[in-house]
């Protein structure tokens, strides 16, 4: 008898639970710009502030994975039967690149030839990449039908990862994998590198300490003058930013001098041709992160360089 009391205990307990977990699952918001299809039921919400995650590559006609980490994120959603798995396979590649995401690797039936549910989320790599235990195999689970889609999106702060693996379990199901890898405004670009970053953003940023230092200014200049000289025809401004804590008037005097300092860097040290450089100021009108915090004001402290 107690016996049976207990055990019904325990299952009301975990019926409660299990209540519980999917009321807080409907109150989960979808990743920033990334939001679900239309009609798509949330079925699993995980997050690590700090875990590895293992990306693919495609290299000699073989798929091949690099370890990054960072923040990690997983969402997996039911879609309804109606749904195709290239019908939501074009739905997050468009809104990827609505988004400003860069594709990184695409893969399904056609060009992949392995069993991607198996490699990539069965426990051969470790870390997120495992699927929640009840969503790896079921006995009507589809690998002919299957889609991966990767990309990519540098901002000041981060760079974020964005892995959507969609198939047939039963109904289709999308899981949803955001990586957020934080930058280190210190870190130093190669020249091509650098010139890449123009390419693709419109800018590269120098960062600036109060005393007009870079941590690792030897490196960090050396390879920025690398790049002017190997484009020696082309011509750049040099784009002075502040924090709000100086005020603007004292923020515009300031960033002139950081572009200031640069250019007479770049001329001086490096041989860079001084009519490839104008310096401009704009104190803190342009921030690309938070005044609020002291990471964000180390961000907004900079120098832009910008193709004229």
């Amino acid at each position: 008898m107690k016996t049976k009391i207990y055990s019904s205990f325990i299952f009301f307990i975990f019926l409660g639970l299990t209540l519980m977990q999917s009321q807080e699952l409907k109150k989960t918001k979808d990743y920033p710009g990334i939001n679900r299809m239309e009609n798509a039921q949330i079925k699993w919400y995980q997050q690590k502030n700090f875990d590895r995650y293992y990306i693919l590559y495609v290299k000699d006609q073989r798929i091949h994975n690099k370890q990054i980490e960072g923040k990690i994120l997983r969402f997996q959603y039911v879609l309804p039967k109606t749904v195709s798995v290239y019908e939501a396979f074009k739905y997050y590649e468009q809104l990827l690149k609505n988004q400003g995401f860069d594709i990184l690797l695409e893969l399904d039936k056609t060009n992949c030839g392995v069993n991607l549910s198996e490699y990539l989320y069965i426990g051969e790599f470790s870390g997120l990449n495992a699927l929640p235990h009840q969503e790896t195999i079921k006995p009507d689970f589809r690998e002919d039908k299957f889609a991966y889609i990767e990309a990519k999106k540098i901002l000041p702060d981060k760079t974020v990862y964005v892995v959507v693996y969609i198939t047939e379990y039963g109904e289709p199901l999308v899981t949803l994998d955001i990586i957020e890898v934080k930058r280190n405004p210190t870190a130093c670009f190669t020249p091509e590198q650098i010139g890449q970053q123009i390419k693709d953003y419109g800018h590269f940023s120098l960062y600036i300490k109060e005393n007009k230092t870079l941590e690792k200014e030897p490196e960090c200049l050396a390879n920025l003058a690398g790049f002017l000289i190997s484009h020696k025809n082309d011509k750049f401004y040099l784009v002075g930013h502040t924090d709000r804590s100086l005020g603007q008037e004292k923020g515009q005097k300031i960033s002139i001098e950081n572009a200031r300092f640069i250019k007479n860097t770049l001329v001086n040290k490096y041989s860079v041709n001084p009519d490839q450089l104008k310096i401009k100021g704009v104190g803190s009108i342009c921030p690309q992160a938070s005044n609020e915090t002291e990471e964000g004001r180390k961000l907004n402290n900079r120098v832009e360089i910008v193709r004229q």
